[in-house]
């Protein structure tokens, strides 16, 4: 009889809200979004997490955690050494704990890797060698993969073209919720509907939003010349309304080459498929086993992208 793999618990750590979903033989369940503590210290994060996993292991046998958080990580020590509205997080020995508690393997990965590595597997860059994903939304992520291997850097912070500095700011000060803020005086998402409604300020800042976007791409090209950049996120979802600033303002890359043989991409799993009762019936009645799956860390990146609602 094949074995089938017990699934995992996948957890997206956010400022505002926490993302968690079961992952299993390809295919997502069980997705739930909880509102994140605020001004919580470490061991509130502890216990909040451990209430939601708890949940999940008093329905079925689970093969392992996987996390994903904004900032700065340390992997092989399970820690967020830095990140900003998560300041409780900050050191404290996340997975340790929760495997002491748990019994069971956790791994901890900056969010946008995860996502970069996501669509690069199984996404919008599927197929080719290297790629970058930017991760739009309240902040500006990013992730890169080169030779089909992800480019942690330093801490994970490869790809964070957030502090890259851009004319009067950074580039996220452009290219993340916070430019609609400052320049619509509203959140991206009333931004989108108006735009969608045909409201002309709107368009014209969705417009301007492109030819920043533009601009990064330009910055990626050059630096590290992928075969594929691909735009996720939350603010993905507006895709069609940017999309021709974004292609314009890169077309104007002075190399022909380069931007002939850079594709540009909106991510392919911003909204994925959630398994269905018989894929869960076809769970249980399988032999199940508490070693995680082979491709445990390989299946998180998918995981976690897909925890975007």
């Amino acid at each position: 009889m094949k074995r089938i793999a017990l699934p995992i618990l996948g957890i997206d750590i956010g400022g505002t809200s926490t993302k968690a979903a079961l992952y299993q033989e390809g295919t997502l369940r069980q997705h739930r979004r909880i509102a994140t503590p605020t001004s919580a210290s470490g061991e509130d994060f502890y216990a909040f997490l451990c209430a939601l996993i708890q949940e999940e292991l008093e329905r079925e046998m689970l093969g392992g955690i996987a996390l994903a958080s904004p900032g700065l990580i340390d992997v092989q020590g399970g820690r967020v050494l830095q990140v900003n509205n998560l300041a409780g997080l900050e050191n404290f020995p996340l997975c340790a704990r929760l495997e002491a508690r748990f019994g069971l393997p956790v791994r901890l990965e900056n969010d946008a890797n995860a996502h970069a590595y996501a669509e690069h597997k199984n996404g919008a860059a599927q197929g080719s060698e290297s790629s970058v994903t930017l991760s739009l939304g309240t902040g500006l992520g990013g992730g890169i993969v080169m030779q089909d291997q992800l480019v942690r850097g330093v801490f994970s912070a490869a790809g964070e073209w957030c502090s890259v500095p851009y004319l009067e700011g950074t580039f996220e000060t452009y290219c993340s919720s916070v430019f609609f803020f400052r320049e619509y005086q509203g959140s991206p998402e009333a931004c989108f509907q108006a735009a969608r409604a045909g409201e002309s300020r709107a368009l014209l800042h969705w417009e301007t939003f492109g030819r920043h976007l533009g601009a990064l791409a330009q910055v990626i090209a050059s630096v590290l010349a992928p075969e594929c950049i691909v735009f996720s996120g939350t603010i993905s979802r507006a895709f069609p309304l940017f999309e021709g600033a974004l292609r314009e303002t890169f077309q104007q890359h002075p190399y022909p080459l380069l931007r002939t043989r850079t594709q540009i991409r909106q991510a392919a799993l911003s909204e994925s498929g959630v398994i269905g009762a018989a894929s869960y019936l076809r769970m249980r009645k399988s032999t199940l086993s508490r070693l995680p799956h082979p491709t445990f860390f390989a299946d998180f990146g998918y995981l976690i992208q897909n925890c975007i609602f």
